[in-house]
């Protein structure tokens, strides 16, 4: 009965888009969330069911009693017979990935149809000392957990994508086994969506500054002095930044192709690797959003776009500039999205569908848009989307939106990273 209520209540959870109440046995179901994670059921004021999403379980809470549910698990899973002996009759595409969700895990989606339509994916995460791999196909979804991956040599990969591999517990024997899937497979290819190949600091930000980028001398210091306690994820507790690099170089002069989404990365991999011949640059696609148009009103707003809950987004940023903001009452700051430093100097939008953005931006007249991080960003989809609208967009000297915005008429390069100077640019911008 509890796993008849439990799938009844997953349904509902995967089909409804919205709903503040559902009808169950022809009583009302009152839906409050309290946040993505979390939703209630309740009967007249009395929570009946509790949906709680964790990192690769839902635990269901009903009537006090608890559950704990790995979801593609229970509901479809697969074996790894089944699984070989659907790769004998057609070849795959395996995907290494993380689990953490973000800018990597939208991307890994917005690929996995055009692959799909190619050969079926299977894409492998490490979750809580486990393996998860996630079978994909045009009809279906199935999902095996297992202890050790190593029945994947058995299989003939079309191709093995390593989109990521942060939080896997060792680096450098999950690279000797990438490669070893080479002798059965026809193509290694990686994906870069920030530096951790060149530094376990994946964003170059180290006591929420940026470092400036590697320099093996500096690099070697900082790698001796901090990292080994920050980042448990090295072969052993001797490792240093060469070693690091090393390791990664090996894997790298071994593949076939080394996909990164702008300029600013390749260079970067340049300086560090120079002798890769593998490097192919291929920005993101951005699908179309539509000018907008913003009438002429009082004083000056400017927009952030996204989710500002962290210092590499320009989270300490925008909290400057909120007090600085106080003495100007004609300039507002807008952040279309989240941000964590919540102030009455900020109005704050909260998370939107990108389909809204539009609309949301001529609502609040947004004059010009702000690129905030302090970070290099590896390609920066608000930065093409702020131009994609046709509005003013200004970013700091680093990075990936520097290349696009510098080359823009509408574009603002602003020379220094600090809150006064990028608002007094900002406001000299917007007046010329």
């Amino acid at each position: 009965m509890l796993k008849k209520i439990i799938h009844f209540f997953y349904q509902l959870e995967t089909t409804r888009k919205g709903n503040k109440w559902v009808r169950i046995c022809r009583l009302p179901v009152f839906i409050v969330r309290f946040k993505e994670s979390k939703t209630k059921y309740c009967l007249f004021g009395i929570p009946l069911v509790s949906v709680k999403k964790e990192l690769n379980r839902t635990v269901y809470s009903i009537l006090g009693f608890k559950k704990k549910v790995f979801d593609e698990k229970e509901i479809n899973t697969i074996s790894k017979d089944s699984l070989i002996q659907m790769a004998t009759s057609s070849s795959m595409i395996a995907v290494f990935d993380l689990c953490f969700g973000g800018g990597t895990e939208t991307y890994f989606f917005s690929q996995k149809d055009a692959l799909i339509s190619q050969h079926p994916i299977l894409r492998i995460q490490y979750i809580n000392e486990k393996y998860k791999l996630t079978l994909y196909t045009q009809k279906s979804t199935g999902t095996l957990w297992a202890k050790d991956i190593a029945f994947l040599k058995e299989i003939k990969f079309a191709e093995v994508i390593v989109n990521h591999l942060i939080g896997y517990p060792n680096i450098k024997n999950l690279l000797s086994f990438i490669l070893s899937l080479k002798q059965q497979t026809s193509r290694i290819s990686a994906r870069i969506h920030d530096y951790f190949s060149i530094c376990p600091y994946y964003n170059f930000m180290i006591g929420n500054i940026f470092c400036g980028g590697p320099e093996t001398e500096k690099c070697i210091a900082c790698f001796q002095k901090d990292t080994v306690k920050e980042f448990p994820l090295y072969t052993n507790k001797n490792t240093d930044i060469v070693d690091w690099r090393n390791m990664w170089h090996n894997f790298y002069k071994q593949i076939d192709e080394i996909v990164v989404f702008s300029n600013s990365t390749a260079c970067f991999f340049q300086k560090v690797y120079p002798y890769l011949k593998n490097i192919t640059i291929i920005p993101h696609s951005v699908s179309y959003l539509r000018p907008i148009t913003v009438t002429a009103h009082a004083g000056i707003n400017i927009g952030v776009l996204g989710s500002i809950v962290a210092t590499s987004k320009g989270k300490d940023i925008l909290a400057q500039m909120e007090s600085k903001l106080k003495d100007y009452n004609n300039i507002h700051l807008v952040v279309i999205g989240e941000f964590a430093n919540q102030s009455n100097a900020t109005l704050v939008t909260g998370k939107y569908n990108r389909s809204e953005l539009p609309d949301l931006l001529e609502k609040h007249q947004i004059d010009i848009v702000l690129i905030p991080s302090v970070c290099p960003e590896t390609f920066s989809y608000t930065t093409a989307e702020a131009m994609m609208m046709q509005l003013p967009v200004a970013c700091f000297n680093i990075g990936a939106p520097v290349e696009r915005v510098s080359q823009y008429e509408k574009g603002l390069v602003i020379s220094k990273i600090d809150a006064v100077n990028k608002k007094e640019e900002v406001v000299i911008t917007i007046h010329w």
